[in-house]
């Protein structure tokens, strides 16, 4: 007995089908169809009736041999409860669905309520704002949680039941009714993916983002998990980046063969492997006329690091225009870009530094970038006015007289002068004081006065000279004000008259631990330190080499102080070598308050004129010195803060190196006090406490090492002091697997592989349609309601016995 059956009608999770059951062997057909034949030639043969009634008589016989059929294999109509079809959502969670794409922004217009407003983006008012097309940074797993979860956060704390479920918000919004929806996560492992409280897919949260990727094993996986079950198709989330497991290809293969289609949304963009940012600008806010100033910023690729590479850029500021490029040799993420630049004309200025797009190179996009830095702008002033200096001294020693002489007779090239000196000298006569209006004998009380200056210069001045309440309007001067302040060393008073007084809180140690050494037989030599060899305001000669040279050639000094321990946050510029000691610092530079102090624990940079290749080494040195205490300030002109990171891919067992700048250095904290969160996964978090970089006076920096491997964000936590919140930054710790080196999208293979599977798909405009089109799937009968049996019915034997008995009398009368 064979059992046949045929839905009829589908109604929510109702079924109504019909069904028989046909209780003789197949062969009956042919005797049925024999028999029905010999009838229909008996009445067509029959010479006796008309054409009217022979058709007549054929259409009762046929009819009730229909019945007949009808009445046999016991048909039924069935109502059953089914249940509906399996939609299996497979999100890739390896490390390259952390990686930012390119998207041109206008064609993600219709999806900006799913994209952009989890992290209140306007992207209208980015458009207006580049008058054009925007080209945005958007990570593939955001888009995977966009997809699913639509505007709802990808923060916030697990729910706690794990069975609980809650609807999908993005492109499959409203596919619960249709569908039983099951949602794993896969990278070299499947796990079901869990809910946050807030109704949202967690995409990542059971699942360590790893540089792993066996998405076509993944997709066996969940095969043989449903194997045997309706199964509508796969909704595959992914940037098809496989490096371990079966290929798609062969995937697609077993997928095909169980008829279950893949369905895949896009969630990546435009990938480059030459991909590049420019990161932390270096350079004054404020340079002098005919003296020249360097800017310099960090470019710092991505991706393939094994080519040599180099990157055109085109420096302008409107009447300045020429190219040069970032050098990459091969290992080498990061390189530093280097402009010197000289003004004749006073006034606000700005230099650009942008990426030059050259015939055929993939590099960049013709769009205005929105996240990812491939120009800069230094806007900063040109001075033509005089460095206003106060000197301090108790007696006119030789390096009082120089540094005065060198004062009055500086001028740029059009003649003006570089500084306006003023004097304060202890030892001078009144009389004389009161001829020269910019010599004084004693410090006049007068903070607007003393606040006037750009830079204070205090020499070996006596305590009754410099008094508590001149010291503490000094400090103020420095802490408050933001000025300038070179202390030089002398044999009598400074530092060590001043234990406990005012004036030793911007000294680099305590006065107690200051020693004195003299040199009986030769001077000893200048040893540049790291710091100094990479600090501009040290810089004797554009070679580093040559630099170093140069100032272990300088006359070093026979008297000189030397301190066990500098305080925290002092930074040496410059030590003291001898045979008599090892090296001591000598040249120290710290930041107090708003301000900054240098310490020069010598009184003999007069020997250096006549040095130098310039022939004076002195004049070079004090002139780049006051520019800097002058408030020449590291910057870029611009108001709040930025983080940035070394590099933004890691290779596990590498260190790390976090940067904080504050745009506006006189805005940065005074103490080494910055404070970042470092997340990892978005699980674990810990504090780092960042320190000054250098002698920069707004940038933090610090080391992290012993990173697991994972995705890490850096969340600024204090001190703002006014600012906006700057935005977090990423970076990843792989095992330098294919996956971490080659980050490009395979839409080409994910295209292939849901043709094959009678899938599609889709771009990112058109997600709006994969609700609308997803497979149907067949229904599964979960219970039966009710049957109903047709073929027991009197009707249908009424009508049997009815036809056959009016064949039976038609034919009477016909025939006889």
């Amino acid at each position: 007995m064979t059992n046949f059956a045929s839905p009829i009608w589908v109604l929510g999770q109702v079924q109504s089908r019909l069904q028989f059951q046909w209780p003789l062997p197949t062969w009956w057909f042919g005797l049925i169809a024999v028999v029905l034949a010999i009838t229909i030639v008996t009445i067509v043969k029959s010479s006796h009736a008309t054409i009217l009634q022979k058709s007549t008589l054929l259409t009762c016989r046929l009819l009730a041999m229909v019945v007949l059929v009808v009445m046999l294999p016991g048909w039924s109509l069935l109502q059953e409860k089914t249940g509906k079809p399996k939609l299996i959502v497979l999100v890739d969670t390896s490390l390259s669905m952390e990686y930012p794409d390119k998207h041109s922004l206008k064609p993600l217009m219709p999806l900006a309520k799913w994209v952009f407003d989890p992290h209140e983006i306007d992207p209208i008012l980015m458009l207006d704002e580049a008058q054009g097309d925007v080209i945005v940074d958007l990570v593939r797993m955001e888009l995977s949680h966009a997809f699913l979860n639509g505007a709802l956060s990808m923060s916030g704390p697990a729910i706690k039941d794990p069975q609980q479920r809650f609807p999908l918000m993005g492109a499959l919004k409203g596919v619960e009714d249709e569908y039983d929806i099951h949602l794993y996560g896969v990278n070299d492992v499947v796990k079901p993916l869990t809910y946050r409280e807030n109704g949202s897919v967690d995409v990542n949260a059971d699942l360590t983002v790893v540089p792993r990727s066996a998405i076509g094993t993944g997709i066996l996986e969940v095969l043989r998990r449903h194997r045997g079950q309706s199964m509508a198709g796969i909704v595959l989330l992914t940037d098809g980046r496989v490096n371990r497991g079966a290929s798609l290809k062969q995937a697609g293969e077993v997928a095909r063969q169980a008829s279950v289609p893949l369905i895949i949304p896009q969630v990546f963009g435009r990938s480059d492997a030459k991909d590049f940012e420019l990161v932390q600008p270096n350079a004054p806010i404020s340079v002098f006329v005919d003296e020249p100033a360097v800017f310099e910023i960090d470019v710092l690729r991505h991706g393939n690091l094994e080519s040599e590479l180099q990157i055109p850029f085109q420096v302008s500021d409107g009447e300045l225009d020429y190219v040069i490029h970032a050098e990459f040799q091969p290992g080498k993420r990061e390189t530093q870009l280097s402009m010197k630049y000289v003004s004749s004309e006073p006034g606000p200025k700005t230099l650009q530094v942008e990426h030059l797009s050259e015939n055929g190179d993939s590099w960049g996009h013709p769009a205005y970038s929105y996240f990812a830095k491939r120009s800069h702008e230094f806007q900063f002033e040109v001075k033509d006015d005089a460095v206003n200096v106060l000197l301090i001294e108790e007696s006119p020693r030789f390096e009082y007289r120089a540094l005065e002489d060198l004062f009055q007779r500086a001028t740029n090239k059009a003649g003006r002068k570089k500084f306006a000196v003023s004097s304060v000298l202890g030892s001078v006569a009144p009389q004389l004081a009161q001829e020269n209006p910019n010599v004084y004998s004693v410090i006049p009380k007068d903070k607007d006065w003393l606040f006037g200056f750009d830079v204070i210069v205090i020499g070996d001045v006596s305590p009754q000279l410099l008094n508590l309440e001149l010291q503490e309007m000094l400090v103020e001067y420095v802490v408050q004000r933001g000025g300038g302040l070179a202390m030089l060393a002398g044999e009598q008073y400074l530092p060590l008259s001043y234990e406990g007084e005012p004036l030793e809180q911007l000294l680099p140690a305590g006065v107690e631990r200051f020693q004195v050494v003299e040199q009986s037989a030769r001077p000893a030599s200048f040893v540049l330190s790291k710091l100094g060899r990479r600090s501009k305001v040290m810089s004797l000669e554009e070679s580093v080499d040559e630099n170093i040279d140069i100032w272990s050639q300088l006359n070093g000094p026979y008297w000189y102080l030397k301190t066990p321990a500098l305080k925290t946050g002092v930074r040496v510029l410059t030590f003291a070598e001898s045979e008599e000691a090892d090296q001591v610092p000598m040249i120290t530079q710290q930041f107090a308050g708003a301000g900054r102090v240098v310490f020069h624990g010598f009184d003999s940079s007069w020997r250096w004129q006549r040095q130098g290749s310039s022939g004076d080494a002195f004049s070079h040195y004090w002139t780049q010195m006051m520019r800097f205490l002058a408030g020449a300030s590291v910057g870029d002109g611009k108001a709040g803060i930025e983080i940035s990171v070394q590099s933004r891919q890691v290779e596990f067992g590498e260190d790390n190196r976090i940067y904080v700048r504050y745009l506006d250095p006189q805005q940065a904290p005074p103490e080494d006090n910055v404070v970042v969160q470092l997340t990892k996964n978005r699980l674990q978090s810990q504090i780092v406490r960042l320190s000054r970089d250098g002698i920069q006076q707004g940038v933090f920096t610090g080391t992290i090492g012993g990173l697991q491997l994972g995705k890490y964000v850096i969340e600024f936590v204090n001190p703002l002091q006014g600012s906006t919140k700057p935005k977090s930054v990423n970076f990843y710790v792989s095992t330098g697997d294919p996956e971490a080196e080659y980050l490009e999208a395979d839409e080409d293979g994910l295209r292939q592989l849901a043709t094959s599977t009678g899938g599609k798909f889709y771009d990112l405009e058109d997600w709006g349609r994969v609700l609308e089109e997803l497979p149907d799937g067949r229904q599964v009968v979960v219970q039966k309601i009710s049957e109903r049996r047709l073929w027991n019915n009197h009707w249908l034997i009424g009508l049997f016995l009815s036809l056959m008995s009016l064949e039976w009398w038609l034919r009477r009368r016909w025939y006889n």
